[in-house]
């Protein structure tokens, strides 16, 4: 299969058949490799995957015969005490399994969040994991772009600090919706239904390889901020041409205008978007450009396989951005009447039931001032609400709050602050919880020096964690507590 002339169309499949294929000649240049533990029956991530899973389970793909067909599949898993009973003979499990008991043997297990005997993390993702290992099993030919692209998945996904506007970003959005609202299946591009597991491995299977064989052939292109912006805004231009008139609402026309202002200044984007190592929390040293901006990508796409198809591919991406923006300006709007109450207050509102309470607090030097405290449980179909919730806090508030989030489709709970939270404050509050409901909470960051923005109570992915029982009000007076400690 060769790549298409300007003007033809390809489908999805073909261009993820001509993405592996290119791929595999980019690591093992001088023959295909044969694979060392037979054909996987399917591969298996977590339930809502990161950006490393999906590049990990792509860079496995690549030692396995081009033709073979291998089911993708998400997954729940309970903690590491349970025993998990589904059928996983020969599946390949990446970012789970490690440490769970289970009644079938999987082929193999890329879990890089099992620790050494420091309590440390051996990978710093899932992709450095398969990375090490296929390296450690055949000749593998790894040159520098697509180590400074397996670097910028790994750093992303222990460190953080992908611009808004990061592929990373995209896929959790994509995670959260479970159909396209402005394309539909029969349009020219063969566009699926549904956002279904197979459809995301698939997308950001050519997003990947688009960028990484640039970056190898032309990789000026991904740094012509005119050309880049020219390719995003035209895509976008190509989505809105084929939106039905009966969805360009007044709100949906009032997003168009902020995209195009937002995803047009991809200047200040490149100069912002460095990968940060948080050497603090509020201190932060650039480590390069992130490469996988989708607007990087999308040029990535129009030059591997031509504007038409790439035009056809990046309806994906608009469709859920565009959803991801109306659920955003619903709940902003929602939340904004109630967050100037003196009182702490209780309402149901459109969006769910918010708990609202500005409280008093200290800094250092003995000065008061205001802090807010939000709990929010969406009503149900409201997603990515911690987004405008956390947005009021920084903007309204100069970034002095948090935010205890539910997830009602799973009963599990996210605490996060906002960008100014004093360190010392976030250590005594997140102390605090944990030593309240021990075993409850967990951080994902891997330096306890380093905490993360936000701590976690249960997930989809791991759903055998004890709930938790915390609410606003009980955030609200371990806040006034350790203030005064």
């Amino acid at each position: 299969m060769t790549i298409p002339r300007s003007g033809q169309r390809i489908s999805l499949d073909d261009a993820v058949a001509l993405s592996l294929a290119a791929l595999q000649s980019i690591l093992f240049p001088d023959e295909p490799p044969s694979p060392n533990f037979g054909i996987p029956r399917e591969h298996v991530v977590h339930t809502d995957p990161h950006l490393d899973e999906f590049f990990a389970e792509m860079l496995f793909r690549a030692t396995l015969p081009l033709d073979a067909e291998i089911a993708f599949n998400e997954g729940s898993f309970g903690d590491a005490s349970e025993e998990d009973s589904r059928d996983l003979t020969g599946s390949v499990l990446f970012g789970i399994g490690g440490g769970l008991s289970l009644t079938s043997r999987p082929l193999l297990i890329f879990d890089e969040h099992e620790l050494d005997e420091d309590g440390k993390r051996i990978y710093p993702s899932c992709s450095g994991y398969v990375a090490s290992a296929i390296e450690a099993t055949r000749p593998v030919e790894y040159g520098p772009e697509f180590l400074q692209l397996l670097a910028e998945v790994d750093f992303i996904d222990e460190f953080g600090s992908a611009h808004a506007q990061h592929l990373a970003n995209f896929i959790k959005a994509f995670n959260r919706f479970s159909s396209f609202q402005y394309i539909s299946p029969d349009d020219a591009g063969q566009v699926p239904p549904v956002p279904n597991p197979e459809v995301k491995r698939k997308f950001i299977t050519v997003c990947l390889c688009s960028v990484l064989r640039v970056m190898i052939t032309q990789p000026d292109l991904l740094f012509d901020r005119n050309a880049v912006t020219g390719s995003l805004l035209n895509s976008l231009t190509a989505f809105t041409a084929q939106v039905p008139e009966a969805k360009r609402s007044q709100a949906f026309q009032r997003l168009l205008s902020d995209a195009r202002s937002l995803y047009g200044d991809q200047g200040t984007v490149f100069h912002d978007a460095q990968l940060k190592h948080r050497s603090s929390i509020v201190t932060e040293v650039s480590a390069g450009p992130q490469m996988l901006l989708v607007s990087r990508v999308c040029r990535s796409l129009e030059h591997v396989f031509g504007q038409e198809t790439a035009h056809d591919l990046f309806r994906y991406f608009w469709d859920i951005d565009f959803q991801r923006q109306m659920s955003f300006l619903r709940v902003k709007e929602a939340l904004a009447p109630h967050l100037s109450n003196d009182r702490p207050l209780k309402v149901e509102t459109e969006v769910g039931e918010l708990f609202f309470a500005k409280l008093f607090l200290r800094d250092p030097s003995g000065r008061s001032y205001p802090f807010w405290v939000l709990h929010l449980t969406p009503a149900a179909g409201v997603v990515y609400a911690n987004q405008p919730a956390l947005n009021a806090l920084n903007h309204r508030n100069h970034g002095r709050g948090v935010l205890l989030l539910d997830d009602p489709d799973t009963g599990s709970k996210t605490l996060f602050r906002a960008k100014a939270v004093d360190p010392d404050l976030w250590k005594k509050l997140t102390g605090s919880i944990r030593q309240l409901e021990p075993g409850c909470w967990y951080d994902p960051s891997t330096d306890p020096g380093r905490p993360a923005p936000f701590i976690i109570n249960g997930s989809k992915a791991r759903k055998g964690v004890q709930k938790s029982l915390l609410d606003g009000e009980l955030v609200a007076g371990l806040l006034r507590q350790v203030s005064e400690s």
